[in-house]
C-alpha cells in the first residue's frame, strides 16, 4: 500500500478533527493503493478494538468499496493478527453471506483489506423499526444467513471461529436480483 496523495486538508491550519476525522486516520480525499486497486477515502466509518474503518470509492470504476486499516506500529503480535485476518478472509471466499475481499496487503504502514460495501446492518435495521421490535420473517432471514455464514467457517478444512458475532457485525447488501437483502458476516 502506497500513500499516493492527501489532498483533504480544508487549510493549511485545519486539524482532522475539524475534518470530522480522529487524528491519525486518513482524511476524506487521500488517495490510497491497496494491492493493484487505487482507491480515495471518502468517509470515515469508524475505529474498532484495533482498526480503522472508512467507505472509499476505487478510482478505476468509481464503485464504493469498504477499507478496513489495521495499524501495527511495532507490535509483532499485531502483525501476526492482520495476516491472520487476512489469510482466513481469503479462505471464506466465495460464499454470498461471507463478505467478498477485494484486495488485502501489509505494508510498513499498517495492514490494509479492502471489502465490498455493504449497504446496511442489522443494528442500524432493528432502529429504523418504528415500534423497536423486527417482524419474525426478518428474524428468520437474518438467522438462517448468518447460520449459513457460520456453517461456512465451521465446515472448512480448520475450523474457524468468528469470536465477535453480535448484531453491529451482521451486514445487509442487496440481493443480485436488486430486490431481497442478503445478510453477511
Amino acid at each position: 500500500m502506497a500513500l499516493l496523495l492527501d489532498t483533504a486538508t480544508s487549510g493549511p491550519n485545519s486539524t482532522a478533527a475539524e475534518r470530522g476525522t480522529p487524528e491519525g486516520h486518513y482524511v476524506q480525499g487521500t488517495v490510497l493503493q491497496v494491492g493493484e486497486l487505487s482507491c480515495v477515502v471518502k468517509q470515515f466509518l469508524a475505529s474498532g478494538g484495533y482498526a480503522h474503518v472508512y467507505t472509499v470509492t476505487l478510482m478505476h470504476d468509481g464503485a464504493t468499496r469498504v477499507l478496513k486499516h489495521i495499524p501495527l506500529g511495532d507490535e509483532p503480535e499485531r502483525r501476526r493478527r492482520a495476516e491472520q485476518e487476512i489469510d482466513y478472509t481469503k479462505r471464506l471466499q466465495g460464499h454470498a453471506n461471507i463478505v467478498a475481499l477485494e484486495a488485502a496487503e501489509i505494508t510498513d504502514g499498517g495492514a490494509f483489506i479492502l471489502m465490498e460495501h455493504c449497504s446496511g446492518d442489522v443494528l442500524s435495521l432493528m432502529g429504523a423499526s418504528t415500534d423497536r421490535m423486527l417482524d419474525e420473517a426478518t428474524v428468520l432471514h437474518i438467522f438462517y444467513d448468518v447460520c449459513k455464514a457460520v456453517a461456512h467457517m465451521h465446515y472448512q478444512q480448520e475450523p474457524l471461529l468468528h469470536r465477535d458475532l453480535k448484531v453491529e457485525n451482521i451486514l445487509a447488501a442487496a440481493a443480485a436480483d436488486g430486490v431481497h437483502t442478503v445478510y453477511k458476516l
